[in-house]
């Protein structure tokens, strides 16, 4: 649940990445925020992305992820804490990413969401390469009116691999944009499906 516009108003996207030098410049930072529109509130936003089914046709049906598991969820009135196993669907690989992380990609995203606030904490720890693959965001909404709002998303992705983390940097956000795309081309579709706003 990533520029042209497309369903009219209903659908809003802007995305951008920037660099950041950390430390003495030997890595850098890829920085990323998409924004999406949905003719929904920012309550039924949220209770579509807490719906179990939601995730599982997005994921599994949707955008072919191999696996999109649900290991752990805790939700109070507060707070909502989530561990998900995923293997996305992955393209060809350049080569030098597939000689340094393998032919597929598999990971666990741990997630923590302030109920209250309309706020979304994520990071990633992947398989492979856990202490060099750095990647960690969050999503929120903002009320564009009664049954209107806007979901944006960044995330940071560091990856410390001498001579190609730049390389993988720019293919990870290329895939969150295409993925965030598609994902909200879905919502859309199954908000108006099931009468959601």
């Amino acid at each position: 649940m990533g520029g042209r516009r497309r369903h009219g108003n209903a659908h809003r996207r802007r995305a951008y990445a920037t660099r950041k030098e950390c430390g003495i410049g030997r890595f850098m930072t890829e920085r990323v925020r998409i924004e999406h529109d949905f003719e929904c509130s920012e309550k039924a936003f949220w209770d579509t992305f807490l719906n179990t089914d939601y995730n599982n046709e997005m994921f599994c049906q949707r955008m072919k992820f191999p696996r999109w598991e649900l290991s752990s969820f805790e939700l109070t009135d507060d707070v909502m804490r989530r561990v998900v196993e995923v293997e996305p669907y992955v393209a060809e690989l350049p080569m030098p990413i597939k000689k340094a992380i393998g032919e597929s990609i598999r990971y666990r995203e741990e997630g923590k969401l302030d109920r209250k606030t309309g706020s979304y904490s994520f990071r990633v720890v992947p398989s492979k390469l856990a202490d060099k693959i750095l990647i960690s965001g969050k999503q929120f909404t903002q009320s564009l009116g009664e049954r209107r709002c806007r979901r944006i998303f960044e995330a940071e992705v560091q990856i410390k691999i001498f001579g190609i983390g730049s390389l993988i940097e720019k293919n990870v956000v290329s895939d969150m944009r295409k993925s965030y795309d598609v994902g909200a081309d879905f919502t859309h579709d199954y908000l108006r499906r099931h009468g959601i706003s």
